[in-house]
């Protein structure tokens, strides 16, 4: 989802059903930075599911935590071949 989606999605939610273009946005700065997280967020997400770590429908964390621990013996061993 685009930054300015859950940017209007917040505004919406916090402020009724109106469209999210008629209120003023007091620190934007603030509101654009969580947007930003969230897209990251869903970017990583769909990442770890790429490489098969869980499924649609898990949140972030559940997905991260089957993750297999990193261990620097066995990346080391991983360079050797």
């Amino acid at each position: 989802m685009a930054k300015t989606h859950y940017r209007h999605l917040i505004v919406r939610a916090v402020t009724g059903n109106r469209p999210a273009m008629v209120w003023r946005v007091i620190d934007g700065t603030a509101l654009d930075r969580i947007c930003e997280r969230l897209v990251e967020a869903e970017r990583a997400a769909e990442i770890l599911q790429a490489k098969g770590y869980g499924k649609p429908g898990l949140l972030l964390h559940e997905v991260a935590a089957l993750v297999p621990q990193f261990s620097p013996g066995i990346a080391a061993l991983a360079d050797l071949e």
